[in-house]
């Protein structure tokens, strides 16, 4: 299985936290080399609570499963907390090798309210689910021969969030 820095390059991504925000700002770019821009990127994002010892499921979670055509759309709330922070030029899907979002700087609140109790542990786990069509492959000779054959890729990174 392969992690989120396996799709983009977060080395030059800055969090900063001063106690109430984080700053973000800073470079991703896409590392998903081999993969066609039109390929579909299905995203699930899941929230759990530790609770007595083990991660509890939360009634907090976001699935997309096209979500390099919904990741731009304003009506949405990753898009409000964080794709609208990419400038519109830059707008293409994680599916592009090699392409960087500059971001522009901004802060992000990570207090919410809900009418549950959120104080503890959590951890947030992202799965993402690539649908790749292989257009050729190599014969037993050595030709290149024209298949359309359906792989998928499962990717999932966990981040733990203390409060």
């Amino acid at each position: 299985m392969m992690g989120l820095d396996d799709i983009v390059d977060l080395s030059e991504i800055n969090f900063d936290f001063d106690g109430e925000l984080f700053d973000i700002s800073g470079n991703v770019t896409s590392k998903m080399e081999g993969v066609d821009p039109t390929d579909r990127l299905d995203l699930e994002i899941e929230v759990f609570k530790m609770a007595r010892g083990a991660w509890q499921m939360t009634p907090y979670s976001i699935r997309r499963k096209d979500f390099c055509r919904t990741m731009w759309n304003t009506n949405t709330l990753l898009y409000e907390w964080v794709f609208k922070y990419v400038p519109k030029e830059e707008q293409l899907c994680p599916t592009n090798y090699n392409h960087t979002y500059h971001t522009i700087p901004f802060k992000v609140n990570p207090t919410m309210e809900f009418a549950l109790n959120m104080e503890g542990r959590y951890k947030v786990q992202f799965i993402t689910i690539l649908d790749i069509e292989i257009l050729s492959n190599v014969d037993s000779d050595g030709n290149d021969t024209d298949v359309d054959l359906s792989d998928t890729a499962e990717v999932a990174k966990t981040m733990t969030v203390c409060r």
